[in-house]
């Protein structure tokens, strides 16, 4: 069972985040919003690829198989915000 108890800690993990926004400016001219303070979300991140990757190959992945993949979704959709966000220079 430990797929299991796996996937409720990445979800407790993550439901628990707070993200902050960040307005952002260049050269006196508005330009959106970035998020701030990422390093523990990037390592969140890192971490629980990782553990949802072990748990795919795992041969009781069975019953599990919809919540890993419904994680590594959510996860993959973060990563590609955090890339967007984090290059504001870009805009």
């Amino acid at each position: 069972m430990w797929v299991l108890c796996d996937a409720r800690d990445i979800e407790e993990t993550w439901g628990s985040f707070k993200f902050v926004v960040i307005k952002y400016v260049k050269a006196n001219v508005d330009r959106g919003f970035t998020i701030g303070g990422v390093e523990d979300v990037v390592q969140a991140l890192d971490d629980n690829c990782m553990q949802l990757q072990g748990m795919a190959g795992s041969r009781f992945i069975g019953p599990f198989i919809n919540a890993v993949q419904h994680w590594e979704q959510t996860l993959s959709l973060i990563s590609e915000v955090r890339l967007t966000s984090s290059t504001p220079s870009n805009l």
